[in-house]
């Protein structure tokens, strides 16, 4: 590692923190987690701040294999710390609890993030939708998708395959066709409205 921060410093980049989150981020996502901790006792020796994006890699990490022992482990050190938690840390934390099938702690997940006003966006819902899925708790899947259109929440490739995914494992057919009928609407909604967009942009003075 320290060859490595010569290395970097050499070419004349100083390293910040977001350089050592995104090597973090690249190790968790290989499952490196001996390269990922180094990163993070560099960082420290250097005094540079371990961040709620920090953090976020870490439990990311953990949740693609549904560690739930080290998520819980981050999270608690992230509280100790002081660090924030944001809608990206409860993502994580619902897809691992998912993977590993702690669907209780799901429920638990959600209630909290709904506690601490954390901000919902089309990432949240997806965590939940994928949750639900795991869980083949279908009905559950569609009150949240239901709910992530009242709010106005945008749809994307995750939503839909998530979903379509979900239904084709139960060979419900006609539920797959409904919802690639809507993702065709959608996709061709968001390609009107940023054509519409750039047209206006165009019509603006220079």
């Amino acid at each position: 590692m320290e060859k490595w921060y010569e290395k970097i410093c050499n070419f004349g980049i100083e390293p910040e923190t977001r350089t050592f989150n995104i090597l973090i981020s690249a190790y968790g996502k290989k499952r490196m987690y001996n390269k990922m901790s180094s990163v993070m006792e560099y960082m420290r020796k250097l005094s540079f701040p371990w961040t709620t994006s920090t953090y976020n890699n870490v439990i990311e990490a953990f949740s693609y294999v549904g560690d739930a022992k080290n998520m819980e482990y981050t999270i608690d050190q992230m509280r100790a710390e002081g660090v924030k938690t944001d809608t990206k840390t409860f993502c994580c934390l619902i897809r691992g609890y998912a993977n590993a099938g702690l669907f209780p702690k799901v429920i638990n997940t959600v209630q909290l993030a709904g506690k601490l006003e954390i901000p919902e966006n089309t990432c949240f819902f997806n965590s939940v939708i994928y949750a639900c899925a795991k869980a083949e708790d279908l009905m559950e899947m569609e009150r949240v998708f239901k709910r992530m259109k009242d709010k106005q929440f945008r749809l994307d490739d995750t939503t839909f395959s998530v979903m379509v995914e979900a239904y084709r494992k139960e060979g419900m057919t006609d539920k797959v066709y409904d919802l690639e009928q809507e993702r065709q609407m959608t996709s061709a909604s968001e390609f009107n409205y940023r054509r519409s967009d750039e047209e206006k942009l165009e019509l603006m003075p220079a």
